[in-house]
This record gives C-alpha cells, sequence and structure tokens, in this order.
C-alpha cells in the first residue's frame, strides 16, 4: 500500500488524499503492528508536506501517536520541524492546519 501512495500521480490531489485517510485507517486497525513501517510512513509523510495534504498529515500523525504510544514519541522530533513551519505556511482566515497542529501537539 505504501507503494501504491508513493507511485501515485502528485497531481491528484484527491486520490494522495484518499490514499491518506485509508493509510490512517489502517494504522488504527493494524495499532502496534505498524511499528514494523513506521520508517516508511514517516518518509511518506515528510515527503508529502505541501499546503493540500497538511490535514491529511495531521490527521496521520495524530493515528500513528494514539496507535503507538510511547514507541511514537521518540520519532515526534523528525516532525516538529515541519509541524511548526504550518504555523508560517497557513494563510487560511479559519487557520485550519494551524489549529490542527496545536490539537495534535495534545496528543504527544
Amino acid at each position: 500500500f505504501l507503494q501504491v501512495i508513493r507511485n501515485a500521480d502528485p497531481s491528484q490531489i484527491e486520490l494522495r488524499s484518499f490514499h491518506f485517510e485509508q493509510l490512517g485507517s489502517l494504522v488504527t486497525i493494524a495499532r502496534k503492528h505498524v511499528s514494523l513501517y513506521l520508517s516508511q510512513i514517516l518518509e511518506l509523510i515528510k515527503g508529502n508536506w505541501e499546503s493540500s495534504m497538511v490535514l491529511h498529515n495531521i490527521s496521520l500523525i495524530k493515528n500513528l501517536c494514539v496507535a503507538l504510544g510511547d514507541e511514537f514519541r521518540v520519532h515526534i522530533l523528525d516532525l516538529i520541524s515541519p509541524l511548526l513551519d504550518v504555523f508560517h505556511t497557513d494563510t487560511e482566515n479559519e487557520r485550519t492546519a494551524t489549529l490542527e497542529v496545536l490539537n495534535s501537539l495534545k496528543e504527544f
């Protein structure tokens, strides 16, 4: 499944969004079993950190945090920089992505 997401056409934002939502569902179902694929999932998140995917990335990060608990906390340092960048790049009036980052920090 990770290979499918990697090979998806970057211009098809709806399809990539769907894949990330499904990956989040898989993480929720598989829980601790996703730890074998955690490094690949984190690379996928980092590689898809453009504005159209930020909310999906944050949702997936929250799913990973809940599924893996303390095991995931070690990897938060790798994600702090892109998460904090959201504060500078979120230009929406509602600041939805910024609010999601703040909410996700509570889960970490």
